[in-house]
């Protein structure tokens, strides 16, 4: 009988953990990550609390983002304003809650669209490389070639301030980063033995690339996609912020820090404190969390 050898084992070392992950039950799973990364495992939790809220914002928010109350302009924290009001006597807390479904949809639709195009995009170009990976490349580079917000607004001036507009933005300042990424990933896999055992029985490139390429590099495009999430609704806020993004008066967390809001800013800093701890609280969550994938993606940083 045929015994497995330190250069089979550890060929297969990667294969094994996955199909023995996949056979555990997902509640071990999680258990064991909230041991070993307690601090992304908190992360989860903030951002599914926020998730939540965001879903669910009609029952759990106490007012309608733009409803007005009589005689509560400009009122501090209370017990019937948990967080506030604005300068329109509108309640700081209700719009933040129904602010968060902007944020988040415009950041998850974002990199959702940027990620699978730069994943495909990346996985084509360091699979078959020669011509196909310069002209690529050479496009990214053009993309990277600029700031990455001036991009942003240009692209936004040019098409017009619609949420669909922002999302399209957003996702095409994504794309490169996606690719760059996701290419060099492929270009490591493309040298493994079973790339060169699959062709070698006559597999076309279409199904190595789907049946052996693309699920070995689907950690660093989860890994990718959480890390960039932070930065999309960034981006979403500041363009909100400069007036290309959400428009009045619908309810964001980068439209509450721009407009008329401004001229407030002096006379009650809250009204700048309170969209800014949101933005903060859910792009530090989404961060913590990324790093955590990313340890337990990466096998040279499991240990750590």
């Amino acid at each position: 009988m045929m015994t497995a050898g330190p250069g089979r084992s550890a060929a297969l070392g990667a294969v094994v953990p996955a199909r023995e992950f996949a056979r555990r039950p997902i509640w071990r799973g999680v258990v064991r990550f909230a041991r070993q990364k307690p601090l992304g495992f908190a992360g989860a939790l903030l951002l599914l609390a926020i998730v939540f809220a965001a879903i669910f914002a009609a029952q759990i928010a106490p007012y309608a983002p733009n409803a007005t109350h009589a005689k509560a302009r400009l009122l501090g924290p209370g017990a019937r304003f948990l967080l506030g009001t604005d300068e329109v006597s509108r309640d700081l807390l209700s719009r933040i809650i129904y602010g968060a479904r902007i944020s988040l949809f415009v950041g998850i639709v974002s990199v959702g669209v940027g990620t699978v195009v730069g994943a495909a995009l990346g996985v084509v170009s360091g699979y078959f490389r020669g011509t196909v990976d310069q002209v690529v490349q050479r496009l990214m580079d053009v993309v990277l070639a600029l700031p990455a917000l001036v991009l942003a607004i240009a692209i936004v001036a040019m098409l017009g301030t619609k949420i669909v507009n922002v999302m399209i933005a957003v996702s095409i300042v994504l794309i490169p980063q996606a690719a760059r990424v996701v290419r060099g990933a492929t270009l490591s896999v493309r040298q493994d033995l079973y790339v060169d055992a699959a062709r070698a029985l006559g597999a076309s490139d279409s199904r190595i690339i789907l049946r052996h390429v693309l699920p070995n590099v689907l950690g660093p495009i989860v890994v990718l996609a959480t890390v960039t999430l932070g930065s999309a609704i960034i981006t979403e806020a500041s363009l909100s912020f400069l007036g290309l993004g959400t428009q009045p008066p619908t309810a964001s967390w980068g439209q509450m820090l721009s407009g008329a809001s401004r001229n407030f800013f002096v006379i009650d800093a809250w009204l700048a404190v309170v969209p800014g701890l949101a933005l903060c609280t859910t792009v530090f969550s989404i961060n913590v969390l990324g790093d955590a994938l990313r340890d337990a993606f990466d096998p040279r940083l499991r240990g750590r």
